[in-house]
């Protein structure tokens, strides 16, 4: 909206969807939230702002403090005042947490949660919210939410929202909470042959007339990097990559731990970027991924759990960390530390009989490629002499 003859115009924030009115007065610049997510509301109220403000009426103290104040509105400025401090990925983790929890939005928007005013922020109601969140999340996932409330009560005590800061307990030591039954509790395994099964029966676009995207060289990228989802999905030309590039460049904007790292690439991830990059913009972009593997899954006729495009990194970090190298594991996959590795690498048969095999062992009969907990069983006697170094086959001497 341009600017009007009263001296004001009016910004609409993407995020939250509020209008802030923005003038200058005694050449200094201002901006304040309108509460309002109408446009001819929001006009209305930025009229009457501008107007106290000319008038000096305007103090920041009486007219934000109240407890009747939209949580909402604090939210939004919080957010957009917070983007140039913290990553992409974590902004985007802290609106969810404001969407779906702090504020319960319904489908037209409205707050249903435990805090729709600034009055709402009290010891009681936050401690509240913890123990009910408890009993639908794991305690590492409630530590995070109550930790963006914190950051978000410091901010609101700083700018005068608030004029105490609130107490947001610790998490009791012995509570765990509980794990939300519409997740999987663990990855499906996927052994490589499995893998590259379901690649060859992704389509090689979707299925959109208006605004195809592709999927095979998408999920081609994502199983020979290793590399996140959300990272794949953040990747730009030239910035990135550019066609022919001996390797792919991992930007911190792009990265979960802000890790700036450039990496080796195979044969087949570089000529599935090259299938989609172009001269300049995203290469694969954000969309709905979730149903290609299970339909391809399905098309290629293995009986398999449930998919996501996250099992496909499991499966390669858990392929990777075979060959023993962890600080290159870690490097690819972007841990900063390398005990990350036991959060997301299983021991598994394969590589058992592999390391069996290493040292002439016998492997017990288990054919290749792997012996899967939903398939054929690992027999019940192992040959464990094998393990004792004392008993190992001493190769002749060349």
């Amino acid at each position: 909206m341009g600017r009007t003859a009263q001296g004001w115009k009016l910004r609409r924030d993407p995020d939250s969807g509020l209008y802030y009115v923005r003038f200058t007065l005694e050449k200094k610049r201002f901006e304040y939230a309108t509460g309002e997510r109408d446009p001819a509301r929001a006009a209305v109220a930025a009229a009457r702002i501008y107007a106290d403000a000319v008038a000096g009426r305007l103090k920041r103290e009486t007219t934000v403090a109240a407890s009747t104040v939209q949580a909402d509105v604090a939210f939004g400025e919080w957010l957009a005042a917070m983007k140039t401090t913290v990553s992409e990925s974590y902004h985007e983790t802290w609106k969810i947490y404001v969407r779906a929890h702090f504020l319960a939005l319904d489908e037209h928007g409205i707050a249903q949660g435990p805090f729709r005013t600034m009055g709402d922020f009290t010891d009681a109601k936050i401690a509240t919210y913890m123990r009910k969140r408890l009993g639908h999340a794991l305690r590492s996932t409630v530590k995070k939410e109550l930790s963006a409330l914190r950051s978000f009560l410091r901010w609101a005590k700083e700018q005068g929202w608030i004029s105490e800061m609130p107490l947001v307990p610790k998490i009791p030591p012995k509570s765990v909470g509980e794990r939300a039954t519409t997740r999987k509790e663990m990855a499906t395994e996927l052994s490589p042959e499995e893998s590259e099964l379901l690649l060859r029966h992704l389509p090689v676009w979707s299925s959109e007339r208006k605004r195809r995207f592709p999927v095979r060289a998408y999920f081609r990228v994502l199983w020979e990097t290793g590399l996140r989802p959300s990272t794949i999905q953040r990747l730009e030309a030239p910035t990135n990559y550019r066609k022919g590039s001996a390797g792919l460049t991992i930007t911190r904007i792009v990265d979960k731990n802000r890790l700036h790292r450039l990496l080796p690439m195979t044969d087949a991830a570089r000529a599935a970027l090259d299938e989609v990059v172009g001269e300049s913009g995203e290469l694969f972009g954000r969309h709905d991924w979730r149903d290609f593997l299970p339909a391809a899954a399905k098309a290629a006729a293995i009986e398999i759990g449930p998919l996501s495009p996250y099992d496909l990194r499991h499966g390669r970090l858990t392929q990777l960390a075979e060959g023993g190298n962890l600080p290159g594991l870690a490097y690819l996959a972007g841990w900063t530390q390398i005990t990350t590795a036991n959060k997301y690498v299983r021991p598994n048969a394969r590589a058992a009989k592999r390391l069996l095999e290493s040292f002439g062992g016998n492997s017990g009969g288990l054919e290749d490629p792997l012996v899967r907990s939903r398939g054929l069983e690992p027999p019940r006697e192992l040959p464990h002499w094998n393990l004792n170094p004392a008993r190992l086959p001493i190769p002749p001497a060349s």
